[in-house]
């Protein structure tokens, strides 16, 4: 009975310090959410669904008392950096854009997070641009910036990631 008793206190307290932990933690961990779903929704367009859902688990699972505060906050710097890694590569991937209204599946190269450019199969090469609040993709009709495209597109899928593009 005494260590039953020892090991209730031992998890009560346990419980107090992660109590404690949650209402320090809880609101700097919503606010660091909060600044990160703005940062993405103003962000290259790059995956963006995705990348907000990375953020709503987070929220969702503190709220669910599945993660801890500490988890979720591990969590959220683990985001945190995967972003300033994609600040500092430039990648190709494959990923649905809206075109003409119209979603499609293109191949994008990612440069850092300042430039994206896209290629669909029939439909051409060109590059999202902001405007005003959001992000559209506008295609290259000039011939010299198509074929600089599309030599950044090969040269990326050779994954020759040296030398100079005039993009």
């Amino acid at each position: 009975v005494a260590k039953l008793r020892l090991s209730i206190d031992t998890i009560r307290k346990k419980n107090m310090a992660i109590e404690t932990a949650a209402q320090v933690l809880d609101p700097v961990l919503a606010n660091g959410i909060a600044q990160m779903e703005r940062y993405v929704a103003e962000a290259l367009p790059f995956k963006k669904k995705a990348r907000l859902q990375a953020l709503s688990d987070i929220r969702q699972k503190r709220q669910e008392n599945s993660l801890t505060p500490d988890q979720a906050l591990n969590r959220l710097w683990a985001f945190l950096e995967d972003e300033l890694r994609m600040q500092r590569e430039s990648v190709v991937y494959r990923q649905e854009i809206a075109i003409n209204g119209q979603s499609v599946l293109a191949d994008v190269l990612r440069v850092g997070m300042v430039m994206m450019f896209y290629r669909v199969k029939g439909q051409g090469v060109g590059y999202a641009k902001r405007t005003n609040d959001s992000w559209t993709y506008v295609e290259s009709t000039t011939p010299e910036d198509v074929k600089q495209i599309k030599l950044a597109f090969e040269q990326f899928g050779k994954q020759v990631r040296v030398g100079s593009f005039v993009l």
